[in-house]
């Protein structure tokens, strides 16, 4: 064989390693980015999974602080007590009634949600009816207060939340803590 066939040879050779290594290459690369796409889902996974976990620590560790609330006022499921409620209560006017304590709670919890710093579901799970409710409940009382005070925004992350787990969830009818 002459020199140029040897040469023919080898450069064919030498084009059929560059071939299967650049195939090697392609499928390396598609492993990759399979790879790189499950480490990802996996992130966001764990990422939501923390979320609610503190989400739902959070409302266990104030379950307390809110039950000793809400045990000072009347049952938001009743309306008539809330009536009697709102027109007994002298401590309206300033901030000493729970009252405020309890909403500022709710609309704590609210911002938390609307900002996606709290998870929904757990929210909606542990006490969306209750926030619903609430804010049903003194829904004249919060409207008043944000027309006498100049104040447009007050409680509205409280309303947000209300609106969108009632449309959410409007068979939703459970009694939470």
């Amino acid at each position: 064989m002459s020199s140029g066939a040897w040469s023919a040879v080898i450069s064919a050779l030498g084009l059929g390693i560059s071939v299967v290594a650049f195939v090697v290459l392609v499928i390396q690369l598609q492993l990759l980015r399979e790879q790189v796409r499950h480490a990802k889902d996996a992130f966001v996974e764990e990422q939501r999974r923390t979320q609610r976990q503190a989400t739902l620590e959070f409302l266990a560790s104030t379950l307390g602080d809110r039950l000793a609330l809400q045990k000072r006022l009347p049952s938001e499921e009743d309306p008539e007590e809330v009536k009697k409620f709102l027109e007994n209560d002298a401590n309206l006017e300033s901030n000493d009634s729970p009252l405020w304590a309890y909403l500022n709670f709710h609309e704590m919890i609210a911002v938390g949600v609307n900002c996606t710093v709290f998870d929904p579901e757990v929210v909606q799970r542990v006490m969306g009816p209750r926030l619903v409710r609430t804010f049903d409940a003194y829904r004249e009382l919060i409207l008043a207060g944000r027309e006498s005070d100049g104040r447009p925004s007050m409680y509205k992350e409280l309303e947000t939340v209300a609106h969108t787990m009632r449309q959410s969830h409007p068979d939703d009818q459970r009694s939470p803590a």
